[in-house]
C-alpha cells in the first residue's frame, strides 16, 4: 500500500483519489493545511493523521497556486523521497514554476479516472525505485512505463537537432514535466541554444560519480524549459566525449527512463559509440534525412549497418526534411532507396532558420505553419503507444528505379 497525503483538495478530487485501489489515502482540508503552514510546522502536518511520512503528496486546487508551490518546496526538502503532485492547469507558466518547486506531476482537473490511476501508479513506482537502490538492471528499466526515442542522422546539416527539440516540446504538451531531452551530441551539441536556454549544468555533470549513483542528484543537473520539460544540455567543451564510455550513456538513459514518460535523445551525426549505446536503450528511432541524393544514400548505409548490428528498434520513423518539389526527387524515390516508408515529410521553410536563430520552438507558435504541422505528425506517431510491426528494410533499387533516381539527380 502506498501512503498518499492529499492537502487542500476539493471534495470531488479527494473522493476520486480515495477510491483508487492499492493506496492508503489521508485527506487534510485547506484550512488545517494553511494553519500548519503559518506556524511553520509542516513536518507535523505531514505525519498528522497516520503518524508516518507520506510517499506521495498531492497538493489540491483549493490552495492558491503560490501557497501550494511554497508548500511543495518545503515538502521536497523535508521528504526528498516523496513524489509531489499538483492539481491544476498544466500550462507552460504553471509547469515551469512547479518544476522549480519540486513538483513532479500536474494532475489536470479534466484527467480521467484511468489517467489518474496511471499517474498515481507511476508515482508509486518512482518512490519504490528510490527506496530500492540495489535494483537489478532488468527491474530498473521496467520501473516506469517510459519511451526512449533516439533521433539520428547519417550526415550533419539535415536539421536533426531542430527535429529533436521540437519533438520534445510536442511530447511535453502530452506529458507535462514528464519529458526530458538529452543532448548526446557530445562535441557540438546545440539543443540549449535552439531552445534559448542558459543551463547551469551540462551532460558532463551527469556522468559524474554522484549523479551516476543517485537519480535525485541527476535531476538537479537538468534545465527546465518554460514549455514544461527538462533538458540535459550539451557541454561547452568538445572533449567531453573522450571521457564518456558507452556504458555511461546506457546507464544515464536507464536512470532517466525511471523518472520520465518520454526520453528524447539528440545524437551527433553518424554512428558513434555513444549513438550506438543510446540505440541499445531505445524504444523508437527517428531517422532524419534531407532531400538530396547523398543524404538519402547515407541513410540507406546507416540502416544497413544498424540492421546487421540488430540495433533497429521495432518502432521506426523516417523523417524527410527540407522537402522541396523542385529537388528533382519524390518521396517514392526516397522510399525506394531507403527501403522503408517515409513517416513524416517536413517542407523547406525559412521559418526554421528564423526560429532557430531566435531560440524559439516552431511547436509553440501561435499560428503553426506547415513545418510545425508536419512535426506534430511525428509527435503523434511517437505518442501512439500501440504496437507497430517493424518494417523490413528492402533491398536498394536496381534497374529502372536506380536509373530513374540517377536521371532525377542530374536534372
Amino acid at each position: 500500500m502506498t501512503h498518499i497525503l492529499v492537502l487542500g483538495a476539493a471534495a470531488d478530487s479527494a473522493r476520486r483519489i480515495g477510491l483508487m485501489e492499492g493506496h492508503e489515502v489521508v485527506v487534510v482540508e485547506r484550512e488545517i493545511v494553511e494553519k500548519h503552514a503559518r506556524v511553520g510546522d509542516v513536518d507535523v502536518l505531514l505525519s498528522r493523521e497516520s503518524g508516518m511520512l507520506p510517499e506521495i503528496v498531492v497538493l489540491g486546487e483549493e490552495m492558491a497556486l503560490p501557497d501550494a508551490l511554497r508548500l511543495a518546496a518545503i515538502v521536497d526538502r523535508l521528504v526528498p523521497t516523496a513524489e509531489i503532485m499538483l492539481i491544476g492547469q498544466p500550462n507552460a507558466e504553471t509547469a515551469f514554476a512547479a518544476m522549480r518547486a519540486g513538483v513532479r506531476e500536474i494532475i489536470a482537473p479534466t484527467t480521467s479516472d484511468d489517467e489518474l490511476a496511471q499517474m498515481l501508479h507511476r508515482a508509486a513506482e518512482n518512490v519504490s525505485d528510490r527506496l530500492r537502490p540495489n535494483l537489478t538492471t532488468d527491474v530498473e528499466g521496467a520501473v516506469v512505463r517510459s519511451t526512449t526515442v533516439v533521433v539520428i542522422s547519417a550526415k550533419g546539416g539535415v536539421g536533426k537537432s531542430t527535429v529533436s527539440t521540437n519533438l520534445a516540446v510536442g511530447l511535453a504538451k502530452r506529458a507535462p514535466m514528464s519529458t526530458v531531452l538529452v543532448d548526446l551530441d557530445v562535441q557540438f551539441g546545440d539543443a540549449a541554444t535552439l531552445l534559448n536556454l542558459t543551463p547551469e549544468h551540462s551532460i558532463a555533470d551527469a556522468f559524474g560519480s554522484a549523479a551516476a549513483m543517485d537519480t535525485l542528484i541527476l535531476k538537479t543537473f537538468l534545465t527546465p524549459h518554460p514549455a514544461g520539460f527538462y533538458v540535459l544540455a550539451g557541454d561547452e567543451s568538445a572533449t567531453v566525449g573522450d571521457h564518456v564510455r558507452p556504458a555511461d550513456v546506457k546507464h544515464l538513459l536507464k536512470q532517466l527512463s525511471t523518472q520520465f514518460r518520454y526520453v528524447v535523445v539528440d545524437t551527433g551525426a553518424g554512428l558513434s559509440d555513444h549513438t550506438l549505446a543510446a540505440l541499445e536503450e531505445s524504444d523508437e528511432v527517428v531517422v532524419v534525412s534531407s532531400m538530396d541524393v547523398t543524404s538519402i544514400r547515407a541513410v540507406r548505409k546507416e540502416l544497413d549497418i544498424l540492421g546487421e548490428l540488430d540495433l533497429l528498434p521495432h518502432r521506426r520513423h523516417i523523417l524527410l526534411n527540407f522537402a522541396d518539389r523542385n529537388a528533382g526527387l519524390t518521396v517514392r524515390d526516397v522510399e525506394n532507396v531507403v527501403g522503408l516508408p517515409v513517416s513524416v515529410v517536413v517542407p523547406r521553410s525559412p521559418d526554421v532558420t528564423v526560429a532557430g536563430n531566435r531560440g524559439e520552438s516552431l511547436m509553440l507558435a501561435k499560428k503553426p505553419g506547415p513545418v510545425a504541422k508536419a512535426l506534430s505528425q511525428l509527435v503523434g506517431a511517437v505518442a501512439d503507444d500501440g504496437p507497430q510491426a517493424p518494417s523490413p528494410v528492402q533491398k536498394p533499387p536496381r534497374g529502372r528505379k536506380a536509373r530513374k533516381l540517377g536521371r532525377r539527380r542530374k536534372a
